[in-house]
């Protein structure tokens, strides 16, 4: 089936039957419980992403519409006749993986097809948002669960390929533009500060907002840049460019990993025993954090309005940064690693920290400043 794909072709499409053609046989032996056939059939999907075989959408026909939504797959909403066949590739893909009894090969397998999809250079072929957590998430699972250690150092090492991948997507903001919108967000906070009709204005919309809280019964509202509000479309979806897909997907495993190393150990064995799946994590998800923050700093200071709703920004729209969605995250973190009494926690959130005051000092002072005083000092 193959065959019938021309390979030198630039464009390549893909419809719906031929599709389908090749995806049910890698189905049917995804779901026996032979190893052998599983294995060749995730290597052979991975290869799929690897020579960029896809387009995003596909037609799919009555036959296989069942069997696609055992799986869960998601329909495009703005049309009935379409599917994502990635999604579902990426669906068979994750469920060979059952936990740490999987043979070892399957695992191995598992591990490069979604490093092939992850690294997929072609567009049409890339795997965003929840697929790319799902994949993020399966071969994290694979490092923590594995019974062999060379497994391990390739899931390692593969998600940290991943990772890098994520944030090497996202091209680099000239210094100049970084200097400008960081001085610009200086001046508003100093003129907000000094404007003494500004502040009472201010004053005058909180205790509005508490009035209303009080009415409604509710919590106190904040009116200030809040986690829930992240990754609530601003514009339509279909109408999102590519930068800001990029960005979103940077937001989402950034974040993922912050609460992955904010998890408590348990006591008293998990939390020195470095074997442990706790504390294996925990320092999984530091490290890749210090990778993202020492190695694409530059991720930090892109623009990213798209991260938060409209009537939330307190700043120009296009003035917000990447960095004032995850600084929350990154205290947090920091918050509960940085007096760790397991000396690799401790010096890897130091680094951590370090980076943070040499590079982004002027935009987290406030937080920045709690940290020097109240822990360290």
């Amino acid at each position: 089936l193959l065959e019938q794909i021309s390979l030198d072709t630039v464009s390549l499409d893909i419809r719906g039957s031929l599709v389908s053609e090749i995806l049910h046989p890698f189905e049917l032996a995804c779901q026996t419980k032979s190893s052998s056939l599983q294995s060749i059939a995730i290597d052979c999907l991975g290869k799929l992403f690897t020579y960029d075989y896809w387009e995003k959408l596909y037609q799919y026909n009555e036959d296989h519409k069942k069997r696609l939504q055992r799986h869960n797959i998601e329909f495009d909403k703005s049309s009935d006749d379409k599917v994502n066949w990635i999604d579902f590739s990426i669906d068979l893909i994750c469920n060979c993986f059952s936990g740490g009894d999987t043979n070892e090969e399957i695992q191995t397998q598992i591990t490069k097809a979604l490093l092939a999809a992850a690294s997929s250079s072609k567009e049409p072929c890339a795997i965003h948002t929840t697929t790319l957590l799902k994949a993020v998430r399966t071969t994290y699972n694979i490092f923590l669960l594995s019974k062999s250690t060379t497994t391990q150092m390739i899931a390692q090492a593969s998600l940290t390929q991943i990772v890098q991948e994520v944030f090497g997507r996202i091209p680099e903001t000239p210094i100049s533009n970084i200097k400008n919108a960081i001085k610009e967000q200086l001046d508003d906070n100093s003129e907000i500060d000094d404007d003494k009709e500004k502040q009472e204005k201010l004053k005058e919309q909180e205790e509005q907002e508490k009035a209303k809280v009080l009415e409604n019964e509710d919590s106190s509202l904040e009116m200030k840049l809040s986690s829930e509000d992240i990754v609530q479309p601003a514009v339509n979806e279909d109408g999102e460019s590519l930068h800001d897909v990029y960005i979103k997907d940077a937001f989402l495993v950034f974040r993922s990993l912050c609460k992955l190393s904010m998890k408590t150990l348990p006591a008293p064995e998990g939390a020195t025993d470095l074997k442990s799946h706790a504390m294996r994590s925990k320092l999984l998800s530091i490290h890749l954090i210090y990778t993202i923050i020492s190695s694409h700093r530059n991720v930090l200071f892109v623009p990213a309005p798209i991260l938060f709703h409209p009537d939330l920004l307190p700043l120009p729209y296009n003035q917000i940064l990447f960095i004032q969605a995850i600084k929350q995250y990154i205290c947090l973190s920091l918050t509960r690693n940085v007096a760790s009494p397991v000396p690799q926690v401790f010096d890897i959130t130091l680094k951590i920290f370090v980076e943070l005051v040499l590079h982004t000092r002027k935009l987290m002072k406030v937080m920045l400043y709690f940290f020097i005083t109240n822990i360290y000092l």
